[in-house]
């Protein structure tokens, strides 16, 4: 079994990358992003970045920093297939449980330039997202904030994919890397 994961800061292209290498390659995604939202779902709370990094704490500070990647790999055991793509490890400890799981793991960093993602953001119109650039640059601190250990999962990736250009550039790129 071959797991890749997909790191990146917000509207840096995860799942785009997941939706190419799932269309394209053959791989089943799993997104942890998914796993919150469903439970901001479950607590009838709009799924605003506010309202999901609350329910993202509230689960990590109840059942362990490793809460969401237990639920990607439970999820992964469960599902069939060899390829898989898991979207969304920002914490250092989701990083380690799922490479201490997984023997064929490899994760992969999206950089993208902040101004390109917030403006990838707003076109994505989802509830409680940015409207004014200062209001993006807050956002991303309280993120980093949440997930203190965001930079270090970064750096432990294979290989940093950068994601600056056209759509066709960036599915070349994973062409190349897949």
């Amino acid at each position: 079994m071959k797991v890749i994961g997909i790191t990146g800061k917000m509207g840096s292209g995860k799942d785009t990358v997941a939706k190419y290498l799932v269309k394209n390659k053959g791989y089943k995604s799993i997104s942890i992003s998914n796993f919150i939202r469903k439970e901001a779902k479950k607590s009838k709370l709009t799924l605003t970045r506010s309202n999901l990094s609350k329910i993202s704490k509230k689960f990590t500070d109840k059942f362990g920093k490793t809460y969401w990647s237990e639920c990607a790999l439970k999820t992964l055991n469960r599902m069939k297939g060899d390829k898989f793509v898991i979207t969304g490890i920002r914490r250092l400890e989701d990083y380690d449980a799922i490479k201490s799981s997984v023997k064929a793991f490899k994760l992969y960093s999206l950089i993208t330039a902040p101004a390109l993602r917030f403006e990838r953001i707003k076109e994505r119109s989802r509830p409680g997202n940015p409207e004014t650039y200062i209001r993006f640059k807050i956002q991303e601190e309280e993120e980093l904030e949440l997930y203190q250990n965001f930079e270090e999962t970064m750096e432990l990736s294979k290989s940093k994919i950068e994601n600056n250009e056209s759509l066709e550039e960036l599915y070349q790129l994973l062409d190349k890397l897949f």
